[in-house]
């Protein structure tokens, strides 16, 4: 392959593996999670978001759009999302950044490129690149020529993934990754295809393969208040993580903030009643790994 399509580049970032660094964002994921933090990566393709506070109500928009998605009935902004073909015509001629495209292609060399403007970051601090998502691994052909070449410069690699990957593909890039930073969202697997839309099976074998491999993971667990916060999936995910021998355990918290994202492409967001969990749960939570003699910590 020989572009990549992503939608987001964070530098400085602390959250994604060790010391300062850059996280880059690829498009598409095989997962459903209705608490998605990142609803614009599911998707494979570009597509438009509106932040209708930026809109000047110019018309310029539903002058281009061909598909009459895109409309204005006096100073009502009205966004038919069902008809949009994301061709972005209506991004092209906006006047106020209103409108704008989420994904964009890029080579291999490009992304180098950005990512080695970071060099001096990641040698102070012991950092490098993150690859996440979406899921990363959905773009597979373009991620292990990216991953080759950072290998080849020494900058550090971190892979942000579901694990959702045939064995026989993923094993393509094991090698070339430092550090896995692995989803786990329910052991369970017919809970976990009701939360996902998919089975766990593939994804807690890789998970061993990892493991027997020698390679440096950290379990990331998204702790969803009515998903799976039960006592049973936690004590369960505790004793399968002790299993293999894991020894870190990220535990992340739900933020409803990523509500907003899903307004700006036109979705609903499934857990906009959803409260976060009380720091006492989670400290409870937290505490069971750590009894486990696993070290666990709260937030990304």
């Amino acid at each position: 392959m020989d572009e990549g399509l992503i939608f987001d580049i964070k530098r400085l970032s602390t959250d994604d593996g060790p010391g300062i660094r850059t996280t880059v964002f690829m498009k598409g994921c095989p997962l459903r999670c209705d608490w998605c933090a990142s609803p614009e990566s599911l998707t494979t393709v570009p597509e438009i978001s509106f932040n209708e506070d930026k809109c000047v109500r110019c018309g310029l928009c539903a002058t281009v759009c061909s598909t009459g998605t895109q409309k204005i009935h006096g100073t009502r902004r009205e966004i038919a999302w069902e008809n949009c073909s994301h061709c972005g015509e209506c991004v092209r001629v906006c006047p106020s950044t209103a409108l704008r495209m989420i994904g964009r292609p890029v080579t291999v060399e490009e992304l180098v490129a950005e990512v080695e403007k970071d060099r001096t970051f990641f040698e102070n601090s012991g950092g490098g690149v993150t690859m996440s998502g979406g899921e990363p691994t959905l773009q597979l052909d373009f991620l292990e020529r990216f991953l080759a070449c950072c290998r080849g410069r020494g900058i550090h690699t971190a892979l942000d993934t579901t694990g959702y990957i045939e064995w026989s593909r993923f094993e393509h890039i094991v090698d070339l990754v430092d550090l896995f930073l692995y989803d786990l969202k329910h052991v369970d697997d017919e809970a976990h295809k009701k939360l996902t839309g998919v089975s766990n099976r593939r994804i807690l074998e890789n998970l061993k393969k990892l493991v027997q491999r020698g390679k440096n993971v950290i379990v990331r667990i998204p702790v969803i208040p009515d998903r799976n916060d039960t006592q049973k999936n936690i004590s369960q995910s505790r004793d399968f993580i002790s299993s293999l021998g894991i020894r870190r355990v990220d535990l992340l918290p739900f933020n409803k903030a990523a509500g907003s994202k899903y307004r700006l492409i036109g979705k609903k967001y499934a857990c906009e009643d959803l409260q976060p969990l009380p720091d006492g749960k989670m400290n409870r939570i937290k505490a069971e790994f750590d009894a486990a003699g696993i070290e666990t910590s709260i937030g990304r």
